[in-house]
């Protein structure tokens, strides 16, 4: 028998657990950020679900993020430097 998915109008049970749509497991509501654009308040994603994703995008864009990183530096770098 498959593993029935949860119905979108019970986002939160009322033992205070929440379904991840990214791992698609249930975690405790204190797994969640805040989210002020979902309706219940908190990400759809867990914690550690999206600090996962955000490993993933930086290993699979090194290049792109080392780049990011090294503007970013210059300019506080610059910013700094120019002030008495």
């Amino acid at each position: 028998m498959s593993e029935l998915k949860p119905a979108r109008s019970a986002q939160i049970t009322l033992d205070g657990q929440k379904f991840c749509s990214a791992c698609r497991e249930w975690h405790p509501v204190a797994d969640f950020p805040r989210s002020s654009t979902q309706s219940s308040g908190l990400s759809s994603w867990c914690k550690e679900a999206h600090r996962e994703a955000v490993r993933d995008w930086r290993r699979r864009n090194r290049e792109i993020e080392n780049a990011r990183r090294r503007e970013a530096y210059r300019r506080r770098r610059g910013a700094t430097a120019a002030a008495p």
